[in-house]
């Protein structure tokens, strides 16, 4: 079974936050589509890596400002 970290480690540490997210935007589709369960524990981890990134990259948006 697929982890969050072991996708995050695998394909987002780009370093880009808006690389990292449509990365992982990408792996949760996947993930879904492949357990068919928004509530299974891969796409749960997928979409909580998801919000940190998010949060991340809206924090820097401010900041930039």
């Amino acid at each position: 079974m697929e982890t969050a970290e072991y996708v995050y480690d695998s394909y987002a540490n780009s370093g880009n936050l808006a690389d990292e997210i449509d990365i992982l935007r990408r792996s949760m589709t996947e993930v879904f589509l492949r357990e068919m369960s928004f509530t299974s524990e891969p796409v749960i981890e997928i979409s909580r890596l998801l919000d940190i990134k998010i949060n991340e990259y809206m924090k820097q948006a401010l900041i930039a400002r």
